[in-house]
């Protein structure tokens, strides 16, 4: 699996990638913390699943990542990761085809399920 994690707050995307890491340790992992590395991320490599959270550093918000991304790959599971949330972010976040929601703190036992549903 290749995985991108956008998270701009480092202790987070490092237990996000050590979960990963522990449970599918054939995994490739990128960390990024905006949306710009984001893209260059995209347009070089062959992401499986994008986990981005909504609130990142940059010009880009995650579910605008997430629109741009999905109009690059299709195929690409994202799963969003938010301590924010409300009635107006998952109207957004449903639009998407195939997605799952963490609310922060993450349950990373969830998070591995998700990573293979």
């Amino acid at each position: 699996m290749n995985i991108l994690i956008v998270e701009d707050e480092w202790v987070v995307s490092e237990e996000v990638k050590e979960c990963i890491q522990a449970w599918y340790k054939s995994s490739k992992v990128w960390q990024v913390d905006n949306g710009k590395e984001a893209l260059y991320i995209f347009d070089s490599q062959s992401i499986e699943i994008a986990i981005i959270d909504i609130k990142i550093r940059g010009d880009l918000d995650g579910i605008e990542l997430a629109n741009k991304v999905q109009a690059l790959n299709k195929d690409c599971r994202l799963i969003f990761i938010s301590s924010y949330f409300n009635s107006e972010t998952m109207e957004k976040i449903t639009q998407f085809k195939n997605y799952s929601f963490f609310h922060k703190p993450i349950n990373t036992f969830e998070l591995s399920a998700a990573l293979v549903t």
